[in-house]
């Protein structure tokens, strides 16, 4: 339901906290009783990561939150998927008022409070990394299977995230997360217009252990830990896998510069899914780092606006030119470069305090965020990141003979 309010002109106090912001309230079921609310715009998410961030009480079963106007959001009580969240609410330009039933729909109202609102201070909880090995049963009817993480950060990439190897009967996958608050979920990966029925199950934690799924109906499953017949013995095949960066010429003036990768059968989406994961200006080209397990990928330069290359096998460092229309050129990658990636060392990676760059001839060591900012410059080869926030953050290497673009995560 799409009604225009004219919360200015009916309640003061409704209108916009300021020119750019816009209070959101709703009224939930009384049986409700965790509210948050997750949003994001055309450029960012604007609150935590899924689930979002609490609303703030203001009584009688009502809640709300200050966003910028203009925003997207879905409200839940903490958990996903039907009967715990809403559908997208796109768009809204202006403060509004919503009440929810049993069922998460929801409808607009303006008969709501007209008492201030201020968002309730975000404590980032503590991220531990957590290094995990699951295993699962094959099943019956499914010919894949992939696992996929949502919470903190989405370590398989965009859904349905990374397939599973398959051996001797059992699906395995290891990986390592920089916190608790993941939520983990194994899928069949059938996507639209592919034969069968997309089924999913929940795993209820990220502990090493092996699973059997027993299909109890439609959609749904019984989760049991397989004590005794866990293939703890199976060495699972580790294909040889790509790690390099792709550097970007951006000739054709795009306002910004994505890298999507894709490749394998089943497909794989190592940079997320489209438009992928978007590339840091750096020194006059934009980079991404590519990472796979697959031995070679298949690489689109795009803008998220319409304007693609076509896919570029790639295994190896790679300069791509990128003209109007999506037209490109691959450039010569400089041995300098090359050459300064085997010879230079950054460690530890996840690093608390200190993190360490060992090379030759150094010019130049920049720390940018994921916004491409530029946070510290320094010719200091032992760097304190301890103040940094807990995150993901892009090291630029600049030395005499070369330059080193590579990430690293901050506990």
């Amino acid at each position: 339901m799409k009604k225009i309010l004219l919360f200015a002109m009916l309640f003061g106090a409704l209108t916009m906290a300021s020119g750019a912001d816009m209070v959101i309230r709703v009224k939930v079921p009384a049986t409700m009783t965790t509210v948050k609310i997750y949003s994001w715009n055309d450029e960012e998410t604007i609150t935590a990561g899924w689930p979002g961030n609490d609303m703030t009480a203001n009584g009688d079963g009502w809640y709300c939150y200050v966003l910028p106007a203009g925003s997207n959001f879905i409200f839940n009580n903490g958990n996903g998927g039907t009967g715990n969240q809403t559908a997208n609410i796109e768009g809204v330009t202006e403060s509004t008022c919503y009440i929810l039933d049993a069922d998460m729909n929801f409808e607009t109202t303006t008969e709501c409070p007209t008492t201030e609102c201020t968002n309730a201070e975000v404590v980032e909880p503590e991220k531990t990394p957590v290094t995990f090995t699951i295993s699962i049963k094959a099943i019956e009817g499914w010919d894949k299977m992939y696992m996929y993480a949502w919470g903190d950060e989405e370590k398989f990439g965009g859904w349905p995230g990374t397939a599973m190897t398959l051996a001797d009967g059992w699906y395995t996958i290891t990986a390592t997360v920089i916190s608790e608050n993941h939520h983990l979920i194994v899928n069949n990966a059938i996507g639209e217009g592919e034969e069968g029925t997309l089924q999913q199950v929940d795993l209820p934690s990220l502990e090493s252990k092996c699973y059997q799924l027993t299909i109890t109906g439609e959609g749904q499953f019984d989760v049991t830990v397989a004590e005794t017949d866990c293939p703890s013995d199976i060495v699972v095949p580790q294909p040889k896998g790509v790690d390099f960066d792709v550097m970007i010429e951006n000739a054709a003036g795009w306002e910004h510069v994505y890298v999507y990768t894709w490749g394998g059968d089943p497909n794989q989406e190592d940079m997320g899914s489209w438009p992928g994961t978007e590339a840091v200006l750096t020194d006059g080209l934009y980079v991404a780092h590519v990472t796979s397990t697959l031995s070679e990928v298949n690489v689109i330069v795009n803008n998220n606006d319409g304007a693609q290359t076509a896919s570029i096998p790639a295994s190896d460092d790679l300069i791509v030119k990128v003209k109007d229309g999506g037209e490109y050129e691959l450039l010569e990658t400089p041995s300098s470069v090359k050459n300064i990636m085997t010879g230079t060392r950054i460690y530890p990676n996840p690093v608390k305090d200190i993190i360490n760059v060992e090379a030759e001839g150094i010019r130049e060591i920049s720390i940018y965020n994921l916004n491409g900012q530029q946070i510290i410059s320094t010719t200091d080869r032992h760097i304190s990141v301890e103040t940094l926030a807990a995150g993901m953050y892009i090291i630029n290497v600049d030395t005499e003979n070369g330059k080193v673009v590579n990430n690293f995560i901050k506990q």
